[in-house]
């Protein structure tokens, strides 16, 4: 048998060293072989290259070991390096971990770079998990919840909703049971309006900073993709009192614009967005001014009533900056000093994860990362998600007296998962006295190119209000409609009536329903629609006046914020 077969083996291993097998080439380069996370929360950035100068184009997979890391980009495509300068074509990778996954102890894991032909390089990932991190059910808080305390009494706490995949979880209010507590007291819910709202329901201030630079405009479709994603997809999903706002960038010498003006008008912004390019652009783009659009947006949302509204910018760029005169510092300053969270849709060849990261982080926002032009639309979709799982619970205590300081908590239960969060800060009441029986009220104004519209918000309303009698003397006439609920109002069973004053000239605002206003509570009440556009030069009302007798002898009231409280006729 030996005989047999020991020629046809010898041929067989000669004609295999005759005929080669390529063997693969070196050329993945990696600026770190090993990660260690630590405690670490935050993604980890590195950097791969070509480090062979005869392969012209080199495109890297890259795969993480286990579902608990993830990767982002996945594929990357870098150029040989330079013969001339031996500049190198690095692409910024963000490895992440999701402690969702984990439980406590040491966990190991790889991410492996791969191209076909060519030697596969692996980096190793590590962690540390000192409690469980698993979900113990389907509802989670994405983040810390965010305390605010105000007046009268007031209590809020924001924060955004997953499932045990890290999902955002957009219910209904009503579908969730809330339990609130004082130290280790359960709160009466009558007594304090303890209640769940969307954050939506807050005046949302939106302005969307869009990147126009040379880099993205060599992205294929990645502006046109950007343009129908933001005009299809996110406009839409935003309330009908939602101010948006436009800005853009694309030139090394030219500051960034504003394209248009906060409005509530979202097919004026819709057209607006599709005429960049002809209006703005006009086929010049060169350098990336980032950091300036985003301060520049920062700035134009800075004023009071910060803990009123959801102040948001929505930035789409690939995240390079060549020549803004503004540091990332100050951008990240003026985001945070606006209380404006800033939410990045990466996209580009050359997407620059670090600065998409430190900007978003730093304010409370999210980088979602997507990868061709294809995926913009999903992109957006989830960022309309994350914004509708944002949620405020919110109560009025009845303690008075600094004796009476406590820590706050609550409990959120959505079918058979429940989650419990125990504040740390200390609420002491008379830090934050008021008038509980007096309504806060206030209107905000929004323009386009053929009317004014203004919305009337509550801010905070008294017990048992089952009416609202209010005197306006308008610039112009308008007319009146109650927000409906699909638009987060709060007044939508209500009705609204408008009777002319015979004597004194402007009218009278009847508003009234079967059910009182949710004690505490917040949101839109009427929304005006002026005849024609009423300057910024023009007050849009002379006279406001409450009619706080309606109220006798139990004594609630409202007033309207930047307006005193003057009756017609008087002075």
């Amino acid at each position: 048998m030996k005989r047999v077969y020991l020629p046809f083996l010898m041929l067989t291993v000669a004609a295999v060293a005759l005929c080669g097998c390529p063997k693969p080439k070196e050329a993945i380069v990696l600026s770190k072989e090993f990660i260690d996370f630590g405690r670490d929360e935050w993604p980890q950035l590195m950097s791969v290259w070509n480090g062979n100068a005869g392969i012209a184009t080199l495109t890297v997979t890259i795969t993480p070991s286990a579902s608990w890391i993830t990767v982002s980009p996945k594929q990357v495509t870098c150029a040989a390096p330079d013969a001339s300068s031996g500049l190198l074509d690095k692409k910024i990778i963000s490895v992440a971990v999701d402690r969702t996954q984990l439980r406590a102890g040491q966990h190991e894991g790889k991410v492996t770079f791969t191209s076909r032909g060519i030697v596969a390089k692996t980096v190793t990932i590590r962690v540390t998990q000192d409690v469980d991190g698993t979900p113990r059910g389907r509802i989670n808080f994405l983040d810390k919840p965010v305390a605010v305390y105000g007046t009268p009494y007031l209590l809020d706490f924001n924060f955004a909703l997953v499932n045990e995949r890290g999902d955002p979880i957009v219910a209904e209010p009503a579908q969730f049971q809330l339990s609130a507590r004082e130290d280790a007291r359960d709160v009466d819910q009558e007594l304090t309006g303890a209640h769940l709202q969307r954050t939506a329901a807050r005046q949302a201030k939106v302005l969307l900073v869009l990147d126009y630079s040379l880099s993205m405009q060599r992205a294929p479709d990645a502006i046109v993709a950007m343009e129908h994603a933001a005009r299809n997809t996110l406009l839409p999903a935003l309330g009908a009192g939602a101010l948006v706002g436009v800005y853009e960038f694309h030139r090394d010498d030219r500051a960034p614009q504003a394209v248009i003006g906060l409005t509530t008008d979202k097919d004026l912004v819709s057209n607006a967005i599709g005429a960049i390019q002809s209006q703005f652009v006009q086929d010049f783009s060169s350098g990336s001014r980032m950091w300036d659009a985003i301060h520049l947006a920062a700035k134009a949302l800075e004023g009071p009533n910060a803990n009123q509204e959801d102040r948001l910018i929505i930035l789409f760029s690939d995240g390079n900056d060549t020549s803004s005169l503004r540091t990332a510092d100050e951008a990240v300053a003026a985001a945070v000093a606006a209380k404006a969270q800033v939410y990045a849709v990466a996209f580009g060849r050359d997407i620059d994860l670090s600065n998409l990261y430190l900007i978003s982080t730093l304010t409370g926002g999210l980088v979602l990362p997507t990868e061709v032009a294809a995926d913009l639309e999903a992109g957006f979709a989830r960022l309309v998600d994350r914004l509708g799982a944002r949620y405020t619970v919110r109560w009025a205590t009845a303690r008075r007296t600094n004796a009476e300081k406590f820590t706050p908590g609550f409990t959120l239960k959505l079918s058979d998962d429940s989650l419990a969060y125990l504040g740390d800060q200390v609420f002491d009441p008379t830090k934050y006295e008021g008038d509980p029986l007096r309504g806060e009220l206030r209107f905000v104004a929004s323009q386009n190119t053929l009317w004014t519209t203004v919305f009337l918000r509550a801010e905070y309303t008294p017990r048992q209000v089952k009416r609202i009698r209010m005197y306006v003397r308008p610039a112009r006439n308008f007319d009146v409609s109650v927000v409906s609920a699909a638009d987060e109002g709060i007044a939508g069973s209500w009705s609204v009536t408008k009777t002319p004053d015979t004597e004194y000239g402007g009218y009278w605002l009847n508003i009234m329903g079967p059910t009182p206003l949710p004690f505490a509570t917040f949101g839109p009440l009427l929304r005006l629609d002026f005849d024609g556009v009423v300057d910024d030069a023009t007050p849009l009302f002379e006279q406001i006046y409450v009619d706080s007798s309606i109220y006798e002898p139990i004594g609630q009231s409202f007033r309207v914020a930047g307006f005193p409280n003057t009756p017609p006729g008087g002075s």
